[in-house]
C-alpha cells in the first residue's frame, strides 16, 4: 500500500504598523494555540515560515514562543522557512534590496535558532520569473508556488501535485505546488471527512505529495468567507494521523522531501499571484463583469475560466499605491548615491526594507492599502531612510522636476531641510508633504475607488473621482451646499481638477515654479496660474484666476481643497474660536495635531470661508463593511464675481511648526 506524502505548514507575517494590543490579539488566538497543539504530537513534521519583523516581537513580548520553536527545532519537528525579512514583494523591489531582505531574515534565524534556512516562502504566491536567480543567489533551494499557478504553466491532471524545477539566468530553484483548494476543503470538513478526501486523490495517484500551508492568521478565525481551522479541529487532525491513519500517510518536512528527489520536470512559471490575489488585482470594472457573468453561466470561481490579473496591476488599479512605490524606488537611489559614511549608510538602507512589506499596496484579504496607519508607516520608514543620508552642512535644499511615478507627466519635487514637497502635474496639486522632524507624511491620502463588494445599501460613503491631495482646484455653483460637497453628491462646474497644467517658469535657486491651465467653468473660458514658493518649514501658493471671457461676468465659488493625514479624526482640531465645521470670513487658521504635536498654520491674503469635514472609506474588514478614518477634509472657499478679463489674485500659505 502506498502513503501519501504530507506536508504541513503555516505562514505567518503581520503588517508593520500593528500595534501590540492587534499582535497579542493574533498570538493569542492563532499563533499561540497552533503551535502548542502541534507541540503535543511530535510525530507531525511541519514547515513553518514567520516574518522576521514577526519573529522580533515573539523575541520581545513572549520570549517563551521562541523558546519553544528552538526546541521542536532541536527534536526535528519542524523547519524554518526563509522569505524576506520586512514581507516585500520581491518583484516590486530593487535587485540589491531582494538579496538583503533575504539575507537578513536567513541571518536572524541561523543566529536564533542554529540552522540556515533552505526553503523560502513567497508572500502571496508573487511570481516573475526573474525571482528564480535571486532565490537560488541567496542559497534557496526550494519554494512553494499555488497548485493554479502550476496550471497556468501547462502542468495537468496528476502532475499537478508533482514538485519541479524552475530555472533563470541558468540558476535553478525546485517549487513545491501548495494545493489551496484543498485547504478551502478542510474547512469544510470534519479532519476524518478531510483525511478521507486526501486519501482519495492517492488512489488516483498514488505516491502523491500534497502540500498543505495555512495562514497562521487566519488560524481560529472566523468570517463569512471561510469557517474556522479551529484547535480543536488541528489536535483531532493532528491525532488521526498520529494514530489511526499514520500506515498511509509520511508526514515530512519540505526540506526532507526534496532530499528524497532525483529528476524533477522543468517548468516556467508565468507572471502570476495566488489566486485570490490575481482576482483582487482586476479592475472593480472586469471583477464585477466575471461575478455577474458567472451568476449567468453558473461558472466556479475557482474554474480555469476565472479572469487572470497579477499583482503589479495593483500599482494602477490605486494610483497611491504607485505613489508609494515610487517613493520607495525614489528614495532607493538616493541611498545608493549619497556618500555619507558606511554606518549611516546601513541605518538608511535598514529603513528602506523596513517600508517594503507588501500589505499597503493592495487590498483583498487585507484591510491593507485602505489602512492609513500601514501606509504610514511605510512613508515614515521613507522619511527616516532619507533623514540618515543627509549629513549636517552637507545638505542642500533643491528643487527638481523629473517623472517621479512614472506616467509620462513631469513632477515637481522640494527637498528642503524640515518640509518634503511634492507637485503633480495633473492638477497642480500636492501630493505628498513630509514633515521629517515627526515624522509624517500628512498627505498619506487616498480616492475612495469603488470596489466589487460595494452595494448601494453597503456603501455609506461615496467613492472620489479626482484625487484627495492639497490645493485642489474646485469651481462650484453659489448653490453648492457643505453636505453635497462633504457627500461628492454637488455638481463641479470647472475641468481643472484632473486637468493637466504646463510649467511656465522653475527657478530652482529661489526654489519657486510657475503652473498653468486654461480650462472651462460653466462654459467660460478660464485660465489659472498657480506659483508655488517653498521656504524653511512653509509653502506659498499664489492663486491668479482670470476669466478669459472678455464680454461675459464669472460668478462662482472658487475653493481650494487641502487634506491632511492624522492618526485619527480625534487627533486634529480647530483653534477655539473656529470649532464649527462651517466658518466664515476667516483669514487664519490653526490645525492641531495633537498626536504627533504638531501646528499647522494656513493663512491667506483675502478672507475665505471654510467647510471642515473627516474623511472614510467603506471597507471589506474581514466579512463586515467597516467606515475607516483617512484624513481630515479642509475647503478654503471665495465667492468670485469676475467682470471680463478680470483677474482675482490670492495667496495661500501652509506651515508647520513643532509645538
Amino acid at each position: 500500500m502506498t502513503k501519501v506524502k504530507l506536508i504541513i505548514g503555516t505562514y505567518n507575517s503581520e503588517p508593520p504598523g500593528s500595534t501590540d494590543d492587534q499582535l497579542e490579539k493574533k498570538y493569542q488566538n492563532s499563533y499561540k494555540p497552533f503551535l502548542k497543539v502541534l507541540y503535543e504530537y511530535p510525530k507531525i513534521r511541519a514547515s513553518l515560515h514567520y516574518s522576521g519583523a514577526l519573529l522580533e516581537w515573539f523575541e520581545q513580548k513572549h520570549p517563551e514562543f521562541i523558546i519553544l520553536i528552538n526546541e521542536m527545532i532541536k527534536r526535528r519537528q519542524i523547519e524554518l522557512l526563509g522569505g524576506g525579512f520586512y514581507s516585500p514583494v520581491l518583484s516590486l523591489i530593487p535587485a540589491k534590496d531582494r538579496i538583503n531582505q533575504i539575507e537578513l531574515l536567513t541571518t536572524y534565524i541561523r543566529k536564533k535558532f542554529g540552522k540556515r534556512p533552505r526553503g523560502f516562502w513567497l508572500n502571496e504566491f508573487i511570481w516573475e520569473p526573474f525571482i528564480c536567480s535571486s532565490l537560488h543567489s541567496s542559497g534557496m533551494k526550494y519554494t512553494f508556488l499555488e497548485d493554479t499557478q502550476f496550471r497556468r504553466a501547462g502542468v495537468e491532471n496528476g502532475d499537478i501535485y508533482e514538485p519541479c524545477n524552475t530555472e533563470d539566468q541558468g540558476k535553478t530553484i525546485t517549487v513545491l505546488p501548495v494545493h489551496t483548494r484543498l485547504l478551502k476543503t478542510a474547512e469544510e470538513h470534519s479532519p476524518e471527512e478531510f483525511i478521507n478526501i486526501l486519501l482519495e486523490i492517492e488512489q488516483e495517484k498514488p505516491n502523491t505529495h500534497i502540500s498543505l500551508m495555512f495562514d497562521g492568521s487566519m488560524l481560529n478565525c472566523k468570517s463569512a468567507d471561510q469557517k474556522a481551522i479551529t484547535g480543536k479541529w488541528q489536535g483531532t487532525f493532528f491525532k488521526l494521523l498520529s494514530d489511526k491513519y499514520r500506515s498511509r500517510f509520511t508526514i515530512t518536512r519540505a526540506g526532507d522531501f526534496i532530499k528524497t528527489l532525483s529528476i524533477l520536470k522543468k517548468v516556467y512559471f508565468p507572471v502570476s499571484s495566488g489566486e485570490r490575489i490575481d482576482f483582487q488585482a482586476l479592475s472593480t470594472e472586469k471583477q464585477n463583469e466575471w461575478i455577474h457573468g458567472r451568476g449567468r453561466h453558473n461558472h466556479k470561481k475557482n474554474s480555469a475560466e476565472c479572469p487572470n490579473g497579477y499583482f503589479r496591476q495593483f500599482l494602477t488599479k490605486y494610483d497611491e499605491s504607485t505613489y508609494l512605490y515610487s517613493k520607495m524606488l525614489f528614495t532607493h537611489n538616493l541611498v545608493s548615491q549619497t556618500k555619507s559614511d558606511k554606518s549611516r549608510k546601513r541605518s538608511a538602507g535598514e529603513e528602506i526594507l523596513k517600508s517594503q512589506t507588501h500589505f499597503p499596496y493592495w487590498h483583498g484579504k487585507y484591510v491593507g492599502f485602505y489602512d492609513a496607519h500601514i501606509r504610514q508607516h511605510a512613508y515614515q520608514s521613507l522619511i527616516n531612510s532619507e533623514k540618515n543620508i543627509r549629513e549636517k552642512g552637507n545638505f542642500s535644499t533643491n528643487l527638481q522636476s523629473l517623472d517621479f511615478d512614472m506616467d509620462g507627466i513631469a513632477e515637481y519635487l522640494y527637498r528642503g531641510q524640515y518640509i518634503n514637497v511634492y507637485v503633480h502635474g495633473r492638477g497642480g496639486r500636492i501630493f505628498e508633504l513630509d514633515y521629517l522632524v515627526t515624522p509624517w507624511n500628512y498627505l498619506n491620502t487616498i480616492k475612495r475607488y469603488p470596489e466589487s463588494y460595494h452595494t448601494q445599501e453597503k456603501l455609506k460613503y461615496k467613492t472620489d473621482s479626482y484625487f484627495r491631495d492639497a490645493f485642489l482646484d474646485h469651481f462650484l455653483s453659489l448653490q453648492t451646499g457643505k453636505m453635497d460637497f462633504e457627500t461628492g453628491t454637488y455638481s463641479e462646474k470647472g475641468d481643472f481638477l484632473n486637468g493637466l497644467y504646463d510649467l511656465l517658469e522653475l527657478d530652482r535657486e529661489h526654489k519657486e515654479f510657475t503652473l498653468y491651465r486654461e480650462g472651462y467653468v460653466s462654459n467660460r473660458k478660464v485660465s489659472i496660474e498657480k506659483k508655488y514658493n517653498f521656504k524653511k518649514n512653509y509653502i506659498e501658493v499664489t492663486y491668479r484666476i482670470k476669466n478669459q471671457e472678455e464680454s461675459k461676468e464669472l460668478s462662482v465659488i472658487f475653493g481650494s481643497e487641502l487634506n491632511f493625514s492624522f492618526f485619527s479624526a480625534e487627533t486634529n482640531s480647530i483653534t477655539e474660536k473656529t470649532e464649527k465645521k462651517s466658518i466664515k470670513g476667516i483669514k487664519d487658521l490653526a490645525i492641531h495635531d495633537t498626536k504627533n504635536k504638531v501646528l499647522l498654520s494656513i493663512n491667506s491674503t483675502s478672507g475665505f470661508d471654510l467647510w471642515k469635514f473627516p474623511v472614510y472609506s467603506s471597507t471589506k474588514v474581514n466579512d463586515a463593511i467597516k467606515e475607516l478614518y483617512q484624513y481630515s477634509s479642509f475647503l478654503l472657499r471665495w465667492e468670485l464675481d469676475l467682470q471680463g478679463s478680470e483677474v482675482w489674485e490670492n495667496t495661500v500659505t501652509v506651515k508647520l511648526e513643532k509645538k
